[in-house]
């Protein structure tokens, strides 16, 4: 890709690259491509970490996140969900959004484990007498999200509401604002909820 944009670069047209995110395990090649393009565009980071990273072989400015900042309340229609309505109602509310991966296949030994992760999360949210909010990120996320709601039937939890039909990233946005507290394996819902001041639990995942 760093190939595709020097060509571009070598045409004569401006290049800023904005927002992104550099691993500490980057390649030589892909440092030589960045040095070779600082020659002809301009950088800027999403984060500071990955700023520092990149000055060790190429000027690069601070931004910020863009999707962290922007509010969600600018895009969204005026005519509000079923979600936004459930939402509304008074009480505790926490998000939950898993991967499929989290939970792998149908073994006994899977289901188990995800059992024993919904009967915790039940008793948390027994605590703070909570409402759960089953946020999709993924189409794979939904599947996994129906076999928690059926796990939470069968511990006649009721007090859910499972999105079905997978949101835009504006809408999971605007969903974490409603949510006083988002458990996720998935770091844009994690970004989005922190993008509105509310808490995170991220699941780490290997």
């Amino acid at each position: 890709k760093l190939n595709i944009i020097n060509q571009v670069a070598d045409l004569g047209v401006y290049i800023k690259i904005v927002g992104f995110s550099l691993s500490e395990n980057i390649t030589p090649q892909a440092i030589k491509g960045f040095k070779e393009l600082a020659k002809k565009a301009d950088f800027v980071s999403r984060e500071e970490v990955s700023q520092q990273r990149m000055l060790a072989f190429a000027p690069c400015k601070l931004g910020a996140d863009c999707a962290f900042l922007m509010s969600p309340k600018i895009m969204l229609p005026s005519q509000k969900n079923e979600v936004f309505t459930w939402l509304e109602k008074s009480g505790f509310t926490v998000g939950l959004c898993l991967r499929t991966e989290d939970f792998l296949g149908n073994t006994e030994s899977d289901i188990k484990r995800l059992e024993g992760f919904t009967k915790g999360l039940l008793s948390a949210l027994k605590t703070r007498d909570a409402k759960l909010l089953l946020i999709p990120h993924h189409p794979k996320d939904i599947v996994m999200l129906k076999e928690v709601a059926v796990l939470l039937d069968r511990l006649d939890f009721t007090n859910y509401f499972l999105i079905s039909k997978l949101p835009s990233a504006i809408e999971i946005k605007a969903y974490a604002e409603y949510c006083d507290h988002v458990i996720t394996s998935r770091m844009h819902v994690a970004i989005a909820t922190l993008g509105m001041k509310n808490a995170v639990t991220c699941l780490p995942y290997a």
